[in-house]
């Protein structure tokens, strides 16, 4: 179903009757409406994709704290009709003494709770409500969306090494794509990393690898939209056919990540491991 079908028949489809000017940005688009009650809400409409699914989990395990809240939602669903939670009135503390909503803007940041209900979506175009990352010493915070876009992107590359799947691996970078291993090793494109863990098969051999990522911090380029620099720790555990888990040192890694063709990929990491801080002097 087009877009234009889409925002003519899901506010009718969840009791809603449309209420002001639509909002667009670059991933959604967000629809002003009213409940039955009366109550102010806005429906967003992302196309059904992977940070899309990333992100309706995400506000599935947080549950309205602090942040969106999912109450329902349909199959195929990418569609959100947001609603203000307790004591808010409206959707954004600046609107206009009309009653007016900027609401493309309306969830950003936690100062405040809104409810959202997700129906399905089809095909859309705009950067609409989001959440904030969690995370305060940044200049900037990104976006919910970006931020379980990104987790996503390492959930899948890290599957793919996981399973032994080199070249899906591989695929995960660019095709200039360089890896500066701990130990200062360099390896320069998708040819030579394939080369190089087609080496390392032989030490995998009867034990199940798997890689953790944790505490993501990400940042945005003000020069380049398409580059994101993303640091994170990392632990390795190897498992073997007895169940025994050994439990790697653990490091933190530095990426580079580019968008191509709307697709992230790798362009740049550099591993550190992981050494004793020196003591504050007293």
């Amino acid at each position: 179903m087009r877009l234009p079908a889409l925002v003519g028949e899901l506010p009718a489809r969840w009791g809603r009757q449309r209420d002001g000017a639509d909002a667009s940005g670059e991933a959604s688009l967000v629809v002003p409406v009213r409940r039955a009650d009366g109550t102010p809400a806005a429906l967003k409409l992302r196309s059904p994709r992977e940070e899309t699914t990333a992100a309706l989990i995400g506000l599935r395990a947080w549950s309205g704290d602090g942040i969106v809240r999912l109450i329902d939602r349909g199959p195929g669903s990418g569609a959100m009709p947001l609603v203000p939670g307790p004591g808010r009135e409206r959707l954004r503390p600046d609107a206009g003494a009309d009653g007016s909503e900027p609401v493309s803007s309306a969830a950003a940041g936690r100062n405040g709770r809104l409810e959202a209900i997700g129906a399905a979506t089809g095909p859309a175009v705009s950067k609409g409500v989001s959440m904030s990352q969690p995370v305060g010493t940044l200049p900037t915070q990104v976006t919910g969306d970006l931020y379980a876009e990104v987790q996503t992107f390492y959930a899948r590359q890290m599957r793919r090494v996981d399973a032994l799947d080199i070249e899906g691996f591989a695929d995960t970078f660019t095709e200039d794509g360089e890896v500066v291993h701990a130990g200062g090793h360099r390896q320069r494109g998708r040819a030579e990393m394939i080369a190089g863990m087609r080496a390392s098969l032989p030490r995998y051999q009867d034990i199940a690898v798997r890689h953790w990522f944790g505490h993501l911090i990400i940042e945005t380029d003000d020069a380049d939209a398409d580059l994101l620099r993303v640091s994170y720790y990392t632990l390795v555990t190897q498992t073997d056919r007895e169940g025994k888990v050994n439990f790697q040192p653990t490091f933190t890694v530095e990426d580079e990540l580019v968008r191509r063709d709307g697709r992230l990929l790798t362009r740049s990491r550099v591993i550190h491991r992981d050494t004793p801080a020196a003591p504050p002097v007293a």
